[in-house]
């Protein structure tokens, strides 16, 4: 099965734009197989080949897709902590969001000097709120089995956390 995912790119890879004002950010897709048997150690390397050919290109891209078109799930990663200085004021960012794009689901990762964050959102429009409710326990499911492994096969790696292991087994009035 394919899967496309709109990555963010904040397109100032030219010198001359790296301190310009504006919003010169774009979603660009990346698009990857994921068979069963693959090796995930394999999609990550796959991957970063994808994203360092649509960093090259981003400047020529141009979306084909119709307007009504939903792209189905987006991703952008951060790093904040820098700090700014304008004689004797500094400035440093707390909290950026990009809002360009209409994505199913998204996933925002933010890197400060003491942790990374994630965020999901969804369009309630398309997903239920009670099933992406068990997005973040599933996440960290599947997290934990790469990092146990990298190279567990796609297919084998688990999403179901503890909690609906037990729904599902019947044992939900257990303690989990």
């Amino acid at each position: 099965d394919e899967v496309t995912i709109d990555c963010l790119f904040e397109g100032r890879k030219f010198e001359e734009l790296q301190t310009a004002i504006g919003p010169y950010a774009r979603f660009l897709p990346i698009t990857d197989s994921l068979r069963p048997d693959l090796k995930f150690s394999s999609l990550l390397k796959k991957t970063a080949e994808s994203v360092t050919a649509a960093e090259t290109f981003q400047d020529y891209f141009v979306r084909e897709q119709a307007e009504d078109i939903l792209p189905i799930i987006g991703f952008e990663f951060q790093q904040r902590g820098e700090e700014f200085e304008a004689g004797d004021v500094r400035f440093k960012v707390q909290q950026q969001n990009i809002c360009s794009e209409r994505f199913a689901l998204k996933l925002s990762c933010e890197l400060s000097e003491a942790e990374l964050q994630l965020e999901f959102r969804f369009d309630p429009a398309v997903y239920l709120h009670a099933v992406m409710a068990h997005l973040p326990e599933r996440f960290a499911t599947l997290l934990r089995g790469i990092v146990a492994d990298v190279e567990t096969r796609i297919g084998e790696l688990s999403l179901l956390g503890e909690r609906e292991r037990a729904l599902e087994s019947g044992r939900e009035n257990e303690p989990v």
